[in-house]
């Protein structure tokens, strides 16, 4: 029998949702294996306009890297950075710019190119990135993976002390995702075969708590369900969507860092926010 059970709690296609005994944490059922669709057609079938968008953008983006960098930075740590699943490479350029010594893990044959075109080293798996770190990343991975845990004491394991680990994913079934529910909204948060898992806060640090790490911020991000409440469905339409980024954008760029930093740590102690961001410590 499989150790993945529990309770289910939702479901779509012909996945089952359950938060799992074993795991701790709510995931899809069944777990595929999906190395051959992310090397081959992530990019060019799921995310077409993903890697241009991000390059029309790479200003803001550049302004989320640095809060992670800046928390990272906080705490003293040797400047050499692992980023699993390093996508087209803009964290890792941002690091460079910084003063960071950078190597990205990824197998998405478009992403591999963007980062050569970056300058920014890529290996294929976190065996080959090889040597010893002070930080790993992992932004918008884990809820990919069909075993985070194997990857979060894999990535341990290359930390040297006091190493430091910035995990970045969805905040789903949040309270406003739950409210959209109760006025008919389908849970559209869920996507699998992409998304596998889906966390909360407590249960992101529950797992870096099991695989060798000690919380030490949580950071939260813009809540992109007010845009739904408001009436703007961008859910399956990528012209609404691009609208209600762009105001984000437009939004975060017109308030002030500090001011900007107190907004998204109060949305985090009620738990709301599109994404978490947990900075956390090897034990």
């Amino acid at each position: 029998m499989s150790d993945h059970q529990g309770e289910k709690v939702d479901s779509t296609g012909e996945w089952s949702v359950i938060k799992c005994s074993h795991c701790k944490f709510t995931h899809v059922l069944p777990l595929p294996s999906m190395d051959d669709y992310y090397r081959t057609h992530f990019y060019s079938s799921s995310k077409p306009d993903y890697i241009r968008e991000y390059t029309e953008d790479r200003e803001w983006w550049n302004s989320v890297y640095d809060r992670i960098y800046d928390c990272i930075e906080f705490y003293w740590c040797r400047r050499r950075i692992l980023d699993m699943g390093c996508g087209p490479g803009f964290f890792l350029a941002r690091g460079m710019q910084r003063g960071w010594d950078v190597t990205g893990v990824e197998i998405a044959l478009e992403a591999v190119k963007s980062c050569q075109n970056l300058g920014v080293r890529c290996v294929s798996s976190i065996e080959e990135a090889g040597g010893e770190y002070g930080a790993v990343s992992l932004y918008e991975v884990l809820e990919h993976l069909p075993d985070p845990e194997l990857v979060l004491r894999k990535s341990r394991d290359i930390l040297i002390s006091p190493g430091i680990l910035a995990v970045t994913v969805p905040n789903d079934y949040n309270p406003l995702q739950l409210q959209l529910r109760k006025h008919g909204v389908r849970p559209y948060w869920l996507s699998p075969p992409e998304h596998l898992n889906y966390f909360n806060e407590d249960d992101l640090c529950g797992l870096l708590d099991r695989s060798g790490f000690r919380t030490v911020r949580r950071l939260s991000s813009f809540p992109m369900e007010i845009f739904l409440l408001l009436g703007m469905d961008y859910i399956g339409n990528p012209v609404v969507g691009r609208q209600c980024h762009q105001m984000r954008i437009r939004f975060e760029s017109m308030i002030g860092r500090d001011l900007l930093e107190a907004i998204y740590v109060g949305l985090g102690k009620l738990h709301i926010g599109r994404e978490i961001t947990i900075i956390a410590i090897k034990r």
